[in-house]
């Protein structure tokens, strides 16, 4: 295959050139949510009363709190999309590729982002190509359809150039020939900025990829960088064309080095996690704004073709992440999981079994039980009842301590050794 790189010099020079828009952070470097990171009083044993806590999280990935669970949650979803069976049955006699594209000057001068995407996907399926295999041998390509000829008796012909000849003749090639449209699948991320010389040089001396080193510099890792937008594209391709002029873009194949010098570079399983994980490591999304999408899915892996049967499991279980790249799902539910989080730790200091459900209604259920008058909002004098009835101090003990908390007095001292994790 041949390989198509073109250079990304002049977009990259002209992009040094323009103010990044103050908006824009890179994920994890954000304003974390409402709440985010706060421990708060919400369970409590049903046995013993025990309050135990819970850390709010906001799962945004702007959120310093939440973006590691957002990269990696991300990151093995695209993985498991990729490379489902169903992805690999609707992509036949394509191969998952690592593609970067990057717009003109003027096009990230005058257009927003959300514009420059869908420019890219319109870039992208306008360079892809037709594969033809003929049925008959007997078949003639006449010259002037520009049919390139390719291994096993096969020909591609790029997608613009197929949409010019005239329908009868598509039909009667498409009658003599099996005709495959190799228009890309997969994801599309966005990518806001690129690396200045500086950070190229420093993380090369502390032997770290680029956007690790940067991502390391904490709250400077502005100064490391500048406004470049331009998109990755992990996914399946087949022959690409190269673009007519006038286009606006520039793209280049991802290659590797061979004892025979450079190919393109053809990614397995574990390598598309790997890839995926640090291209959304360093992708962008605006402050305030959670629902900014950093990435989109193209092709026949796009969202309304639904989800893959590995992606459904994926919801349905607990996953763990190898350093190998694999994807395992855990042997218990997600629901499963949860319920052996919902188990009363001081109960099973004592040897005993207490599960854990919301603070206030087991309060409730407790005044009731025990004929102690609430109406719901004021607690003087709730105190004093809890002392006079007939139960095991520690039971008293507990519940005061969810009145406390309920009065805003705090929590006990040991509150952090009652965090559900």
């Amino acid at each position: 295959m041949q390989l198509l790189q073109l250079n990304l010099d002049s977009a990259v020079t002209a992009a040094r050139q323009i103010k990044a828009p103050d908006e824009w952070v890179l994920v994890g470097y954000g304003n974390r949510g409402k709440n985010c990171g706060d421990i708060v009083p919400v369970l409590s044993c049903q046995s013993c009363h025990k309050v135990h806590y819970v850390k709010s999280h906001c799962n945004q990935k702007a959120c310093p709190n939440c973006y590691e669970t957002w990269h990696k949650n991300r990151s093995a979803k695209i993985k498991l999309r990729l490379t489902s069976w169903k992805a690999k049955q609707n992509n036949k006699y394509k191969r998952i590729k690592h593609i970067v594209l990057a717009p003109a000057e003027e096009l990230f001068r005058n257009e927003d982002p959300w514009s420059l995407r869908a420019l890219a996907i319109d870039f992208l399926y306008s360079i892809s190509s037709m594969y033809i295999i003929p049925k008959n041998e007997w078949f003639d390509f006449p010259e002037h359809y520009g049919f390139t000829p390719r291994r096993n008796n096969n020909y591609s012909i790029p997608k613009s150039e197929w949409d010019k000849i005239p329908f009868d003749e598509r039909m009667q090639i498409k009658d003599n020939c099996r005709v495959i449209n190799s228009t890309p699948s997969g994801v599309l991320i966005f990518h806001p900025w690129r690396t200045t010389a500086e950070a190229n040089k420093k993380a090369y001396a502390a032997n770290m990829k680029k956007w690790e080193w940067v991502r390391a510099q904490g709250p400077n890792w502005k100064d490391y960088v500048y406004w470049s937008p331009h998109f990755h594209f992990v996914g399946y391709v087949g022959w690409l064309s190269v673009p007519e002029s006038g286009t606006g873009w520039v793209y280049k194949t991802i290659t590797e080095e061979f004892e025979k010098g450079r190919k393109v570079s053809i990614l397995k399983p574990k390598e598309v996690y790997f890839a995926v994980s640090y291209l959304l490591s360093h992708t962008g999304t605006i402050k305030d704004k959670p629902n900014v999408h950093s990435y989109v899915y193209i092709g026949n892996l796009a969202d309304r073709n639904g989800e893959s049967e590995e992606e459904k499991q994926l919801k349905k279980f607990g996953v763990l992440y190898p350093s190998d790249g694999d994807i395992i799902l855990s042997s218990k539910s997600i629901n499963d999981l949860k319920k052996l989080k919902a188990t009363c730790k001081y109960c099973k200091r004592q040897g005993k079994t207490g599960k854990l459900f919301y603070m206030y209604q087991n309060l409730l259920s407790f005044f009731k039980a025990y004929e102690i008058p609430f109406d719901g909002v004021h607690w003087e004098g709730v105190e004093e009842s809890i002392k006079r009835i007939n139960a095991p101090n520690y039971i008293k003990l507990h519940v005061l301590e969810c009145i406390h908390i309920k009065q805003d007095k705090g929590p006990p001292v040991d509150y952090l050794d009652y965090l559900i994790e």
